[in-house]
């Protein structure tokens, strides 16, 4: 059976062979539900995906993974502007049993070092460039320099693809491509049993924390502390009404955009990929990189209804000099990813835009979600859209659950062991859940 059929064969198996709670049945089920609804878009890179093309790409990007060697447990850092490559990279990974490993596209040359030794990771996939950052220069140099000193480095990755044009990359690195093309039928067969072995409670990604207090450090996190886990929604009376709710809301959310201003290597910008899986069938539309004209442009000539950022680039784009040319009507909801909101900026914005509905989701890469309340501003009688709101308070947005256990058996998986300074870290916590509205 050729590579195309038989993904498409896998594709529509009995879903009850995988994990419910990890990504790779999450993708599998929207691919097989909403195949020709837009996922994921970045208007600056002309880039727009279906679920079906999420996931054939992401199928054969995981293969030349397993191709590569890549293992359960291993790490695959991903370097690069938002676009569609970061997310199926992403997807890949996960559907390998890797730990993603996302870093700061803003990441200089001893920042860049310091990741790259506490990650250790197997796999590399970048940009050449990205936010006046020369990626595949600071790689290059800081090879240089481990042999002149007559020794390789161990956290140099073994296998680096770029996404750019494939005649612009030069040894030792390699197109990425390549990576989507170098797989075979055995590939194919090791990647069905892998994702087939996935569980929620695996190493999903390391986060790097902003290093606001000193050096970043990483935060080791399982599928299950994105996804909610309840009982009662495994009680065999309530699970196909369930399947069935949640189909309608999928139709009903597929009529909607969310653009999101936050990066993908930010716990909000991570989790809402998940969300997006999970929750509900809603197409997210992201920026290369974060500008409140870009911002305000895309927004404008999109008409988006939900917006997702943090205060702080939200009051950016408001208070821009040339926001009055355009027009964010469109916009019904914003999503507030930080406690940094008081009266003064939710009064700016009550002003500013026809909304709604706002909603603060706070939470930390340590945490998770902490906090999040919705607030329904009595403006519209529109029952549609109150519906939806209510259906992703009920969803538990961006909520999940992290258990000692959990993290005890990650530690013992994965060999490694907590350090000092830049060291990654494995922090329980506990997950709580309120709501606020003025």
């Amino acid at each position: 059976m050729s590579g195309r059929y038989k993904e498409w064969a896998f594709l529509t198996e009995a879903v009850g062979e995988m994990d419910e709670k990890t990504l790779p049945y999450l993708l599998r089920r929207r691919a097989t539900e909403s195949p020709n609804d837009i996922a994921f878009s970045f208007p600056e890179e002309r880039q727009e995906y279906s679920w079906l093309k999420v996931w054939q790409e992401t199928w054969r990007a995981a293969q030349g993974l397993i191709k590569v060697g890549i293992q359960k447990g291993d790490r695959v850092a991903i370097l690069m502007p938002g676009r569609m490559e970061w997310i199926v990279s992403m997807l890949a990974a996960a559907c390998t049993g890797a730990v993603i490993v996302p870093f700061n596209s803003y990441s200089a040359k001893d920042e860049l070092r310091a990741l790259l030794a506490d990650a250790m990771p197997a796999v590399l996939i970048m940009a050449t460039t990205g936010h006046r950052q020369p990626y595949a220069t600071i790689l290059s140099e800081l090879m240089e320099e481990q042999g002149r000193l007559g020794r390789g480095a161990s956290w140099i990755p073994k296998h680096i693809f770029i996404v750019d044009e494939p005649n612009d990359v030069f040894a030792p690195f390699r197109p990425y491509s390549e990576l989507l093309a170098i797989s075979g039928p055995e590939e194919e067969k090791q990647l069905i049993e892998r994702c087939r072995s996935i569980r929620s409670e695996d190493p999903l990604v390391l986060l790097y924390t902003s290093g606001t207090l000193g050096v970043p450090k990483g935060v080791l996190r399982t599928t299950a502390s994105f996804l909610v886990s309840s009982d009662n929604d495994r009680a065999a009376g309530k699970r196909r009404g369930a399947d069935i709710f949640r189909r309608w809301t999928d139709r009903v959310s597929s009529r909607f955009s969310v653009m999101t201003l936050l990066p993908l290597y930010h716990l909000g910008g991570f989790a809402t990929i998940i969300t997006n899986l999970k929750v509900c069938n809603i197409r997210i539309v992201m920026l290369s990189r974060f500008h409140p004209i870009t911002a305000l442009t895309i927004l404008s000539e999109g008409k988006y209804r939900f917006l997702v950022g943090t205060p702080y680039m939200i009051q950016r784009m408001l208070n821009c000099g040339e926001r009055g040319k355009f027009d964010l009507s469109s916009v019904l909801g914003v999503i507030f990813t930080s406690a940094a909101v008081n009266n003064e900026i939710l009064q700016r914005v009550s002003r500013d835009l026809n909304l709604i509905f706002f909603m603060v989701s706070y939470g930390s890469s340590e945490a998770g979600a902490v906090s999040n309340g919705i607030c329904l501003l009595e403006r519209r009688g529109n029952k549609l859209l109150r519906l939806m709101i209510r259906l992703l308070k009920q969803a538990k947005f961006l909520s999940g659950s992290i258990s000692p256990s959990g993290i005890r058996e990650q530690r013992a998986q994965l060999g490694r062991q907590s350090g000092s300074g830049s060291g990654s870290q494995d922090r329980p916590s506990r997950d709580r859940r309120g709501a606020a509205c003025s």
